[in-house]
């Protein structure tokens, strides 16, 4: 690279998720030493800005230490009294709600940060606030890409210019893949680009899917615009810095990925990168942009390996000791490996921290598999990861290839990603709620209200969703009667208070369908429904159905519950006389019915309160207190004893 003063120089990074592991002793720090590398790159380049492409939290309800720490890192680095070389044409209190942190004559900006959301740190709640609202407000980073209504995006561009060179900066922060797939399908993405954009790069930041999980569950590249130049893609994991061109659109995909692994898998495992975009003011090698790719040599070292024990190896089936002697040689080669990679990432001879190591054993069912807390309690000093955070070293999968179509299976000895058994089971059981609220509406809640706070009670394990939403959601209607449902010095009846509380709740349901599509969770439930249904047979047809008095909360009988519901899935499906069902299918089984356990015994518990009471006397009178002046005070006291309360059931059926 050759950067003239007029080009752009831009440090890009995604997907950092502080606060990952936070609790882990050994792995607590890690997302926390990796975004101080990356700043330090940023600050040790000379770059004019930080370009983050979401997931900057791995919570968007991050700890209070994670907050803490990085608000410290942020003005560790970005700081001080260097002077910033270039400018912002475009509206600021369109692209960040505000103005640029480094135009506020009371802080001290040397390095803007730039940022969108991620599907992990995105805004939540009725105020739509997320953690980067916090550092925006700090004046740490410039916050944009937030989008208040899914149906009808309009997309602004930061428009940065210094000296020749012109930049747009367009950016859409996470929204569900399938809400964004529809809206762009339906033209309700509008794109606020200027005259001149042929005079500009045109870079765009998104956070979502790019491999497609489904038809409608990722963002296709070709969905995008042809004006643009570059797009910075975030959420995928797996780093392929250098520009991907799409032949059909005629532009740039630069994926920096995720520079700290949450997962154990192929792409979690590649050479970690940053980069360093550099925009010129005139062609160069016919572009006007650049990449570097800068090596991250903090990250935790990680091996992924792979062997087929029938194929690769000589131990016969039911050689325990020989099957475990040749695992732990195997794991003791990747451990060697991972030192191996970490030197080489660190030629100072810095000591190597534990490794991330993943050994996936494929094998017939005639084998036994060695026992995982014996096995693991061998490397508990010498690796990172173990069963008890949810990341096994050895995991064990059953050959496909052996089974006959006719043969029934017999249970796999691995049970997939829990993070993807939970979803499966949350998809469905919010899936039938949301089914159940559709068929039976309430009277007085916004029903997308309800499903977005149960989505984010157990999805983003937001403890005060539900009760915020129903306290804030009944304070409001209490408002409304006051100052536009009743009329003036006079009493109205049920039926009058009834229609005013319908039509504003039908106005609130629409507004949450903005931020919550109740369709995304029935499809999945649909999806779900043939799995879910079978599992279902043994979770249910053994007369354990959830009782009216039972639950509240969970006590020891529940833990012994989930184990003999669990016993009664193996008996159904691996027993004397299994059911005939693929693998795969099975796998879904076992994963989702013992995950929606827990998500339901989550959303029973919100539904178990004492009281359902909705709106209480006190809150009724209330209502006419506040409404009425001192002449008739008296007369309305009188009249309030009269009042026809409202039902529980008519509000919330």
């Amino acid at each position: 690279m050759d950067p003239s003063k007029d080009s752009l120089s831009i440090m890009i990074a995604t997907d950092i998720h502080l606060g990952y592991q936070e609790q882990d002793p050994t792995r607590g720090t890690d997302s926390f030493n990796t975004f101080r590398e990356i700043l330090r790159h940023a600050k040790n380049h000379k770059v004019d800005m930080v370009l983050l492409g979401g997931d900057l939290f791995h919570e968007n309800k991050p700890s209070l230490y994670t907050l803490n720490e990085a608000i410290k890192l942020l003005h560790e680095f970005t700081v001080g009294d260097k002077k910033i070389n270039f400018k912002i044409s475009s509206d600021q209190y369109k692209n960040f709600g505000r103005r640029v942190n480094y135009s506020n004559p009371n802080s001290n900006t040397a390095l803007p940060v730039f940022s969108i959301h991620g599907n992990h740190d995105d805004p939540t709640g009725a105020k739509r606030v997320g953690p980067l609202d916090i550092l925006s407000s700090s004046d740490l980073i410039n916050y944009f890409g937030k989008i208040n209504k899914v149906d009808d995006i309009e997309v602004y561009p930061i428009t940065i210019e210094k000296g020749s060179t012109k930049l747009n900066i367009f950016g859409i922060g996470n929204v569900r893949d399938e809400r964004l797939h529809r809206a762009f399908n339906n033209n309700q993405v509008t794109w606020c680009k200027p005259d001149n954009i042929d005079d500009y790069v045109n870079l765009m930041v998104i956070h979502q899917n790019r491999v497609p999980h489904s038809p409608k569950n990722y963002i296709p590249e070709n969905m995008l615009p042809e004006f643009l130049d570059i797009v910075f893609w975030g959420h995928e994991h797996d780093c392929r810095i250098l520009p991907e061109t799409n032949s059909q659109r005629n532009f740039d995909v630069i994926q920096p990925g995720s520079p700290v692994a949450t997962s154990l898998c192929d792409g979690e495992a590649i050479t970690k990168y940053v980069g360093i975009l550099e925009i010129y003011d005139k062609p160069r090698k016919g572009k006007k942009y650049e990449i570097k790719p800068i090596l991250l040599s903090t990250v935790r070292p990680m091996v992924i390996d792979s062997i087929d024990i029938k194929r690769e190896t000589d131990i016969s089936p039911g050689d325990d000791k020989a099957l475990e002697t040749y695992l732990r040689s195997k794991v003791n080669e990747m451990i060697v490996r991972a030192q191996e990679l970490w030197n080489e990432n660190n030629p100072d001879g810095e000591n190597p921290p534990l490794p991330l190591i993943r050994l996936n054993v494929e094998m017939s069912r005639e084998y036994n598999r060695i026992r995982t807390s014996l096995f693991e309690q061998e490397f508990k000093n010498r690796i990172a990861n173990s069963d008890s955070n949810g990341q096994k070293i050895v995991t064990y999968h059953y050959k496909e290839a052996e089974r006959s179509q006719n043969q029934r299976f017999v249970a796999p000895l691995d049970f997939g990603d829990e993070e993807i058994s939970q979803k499966n089971a949350t998809y469905f059981v919010i899936g039938q709620l949301a089914k159940t609220l559709k068929e039976k509406p309430s009277h007085f809640f916004p029903e997308n209200g309800i499903l977005n706070s149960i989505d984010l009670y157990v999805n983003k394990n937001d403890e005060n969703a539900v009760r915020d939403f129903f306290e804030s959601t009944r304070e409001h209607m209490k408002n409304h009667l006051i100052n536009h449902g009743i009329p003036e010095h006079s009493l109205p009846g049920e039926s009058e208070i009834k229609n005013v509380i319908t039509l504003e709740k039908d106005r609130l349901n629409q507004e949450w369908s903005t931020q919550f599509d109740p369709e995304h969770y029935l499809e999945k439930s649909r999806t779900e429904q043939s799995i879910t249904s079978v599992a279902a047979v043994s979770t249910t047809s053994h007369g354990r159905g959830r009782g009216r008095g039972r639950g509240r909360g969970r006590g020891r009988g529940s833990q012994t519950q989930d184990r003999e519901e669990q016993m009664e899935i193996d008996n159904e499906f691996t027993g004397d006389n299994p059911r005939a069902v693929t693998p795969e299918t099975y796998n879904q089984i076992k994963s989702v019915s013992k995950a929606s356990a827990g998500v339901k015994r989550r959303i029973n518990s919100i539904f178990d309160s004492p009281s359902k009471r909705i709106m209480t006397d006190t809150t009724k009178l209330s209502i006419l207190e506040q409404r009425s002046s001192p002449s008739v005070t008296s007369q309305q006291s009188q009249r309030t004893q009269t009042f026809h309360e409202l039902d529980d059931d008519d509000l919330f059926d």
